[in-house]
């Protein structure tokens, strides 16, 4: 009978991870390797690491990260605490992707296709980055949604849009509120 040895990979890409974020020019070096090391190893770094890796994708690949993202967002073997750090990621990088209304237009897509209602409180969270005003309509709607986390979350993602003009739009909620 044949032995069979275990590729242990996770050691191997935890030293790359770690060489990269030690010097984050080696990352400009090796371009898209780089990147898609870090989108891999995103998802079981610690706490820690993760914040060191937004740090530096968020400087040199913004748009890369955010796709990295926004799949952690829908992934269903990714943790809740990641998940609800990717949302809050996102929540930051939104306003400086090359391409917002796509970021938009995906995250309104979970929001509306998607049961798991904690994947679609974190898509909410997500479309709240500063002027975003293209999530307007859809938050707006939110706030009538049935479930008041939902509608929690919606209120949430406005404020973030730090857009004076909402108040209108909150107060009236609040004094039709159904509570």
């Amino acid at each position: 009978m044949a032995t069979i040895l275990k590729f242990r990979d996770g050691r191997r890409l935890k030293s790359k991870v770690a060489r990269y974020l030690e010097d984050p020019s080696l990352i400009a070096d090796e371009g898209d390797h780089a990147i898609t090391v870090l989108a891999r190893a995103f998802k079981w770094a610690s706490m820690e690491d993760r914040k060191r890796m937004f740090l530096v994708l968020s400087t040199l690949a913004q748009d890369e990260l955010c796709w990295i993202l926004v799949r952690l967002l829908e992934d269903n073997e990714a943790d809740e605490e990641l998940k609800d750090q990717v949302a809050i990621y996102l929540s930051v990088i939104g306003a400086f992707v090359s391409n917002p209304q796509l970021l938009n237009k995906k995250l309104n897509n979970i929001i509306e296709n998607t049961d798991d209602k904690d994947t679609r409180i974190r898509a909410i969270v997500a479309l709240g980055w500063e002027e975003n005003t293209l999530s307007i309509p859809i938050l707006a709607e939110l706030l009538h949604d049935p479930d008041s986390e939902i509608q929690e979350a919606a209120v949430t993602a406005m404020c973030n849009l730090e857009d004076s003009r909402l108040f209108g739009i909150l107060t009236d909620r609040m004094k039709n509120a159904p509570f």
